[in-house]
């Protein structure tokens, strides 16, 4: 399960600017296909920062703990 969300986490990451550019795009689609270019650009840079955020920790937290259970793992087998 670690493992799992480590990569979703890893993924997220990587697709965080195609997020956001789809989410500006649905945005855009939605004001009926005008809106101002800083709002677009506002909506487009947070989605994916956002989404980059909850990658990072999601990959980092469950990172961490997978090195963690493998290494009670490594020490348990040893003993």
């Amino acid at each position: 399960v670690l493992i799992l969300l480590f990569v979703l986490g890893l993924v997220l990451v990587l697709t965080s600017a195609t997020i956001g550019l789809t989410t500006a795009n649905a945005e855009l689609t939605k004001n009926g296909g005008s809106m101002d270019s800083s709002m677009y650009q506002y909506i487009m840079s947070n989605t994916a920062e956002s989404y980059r955020i909850v990658g990072a920790i999601l990959a980092i937290i469950t990172g961490v703990g997978a090195l963690m259970a493998g290494f009670i793992g490594y020490k348990q087998s040893k003993n």
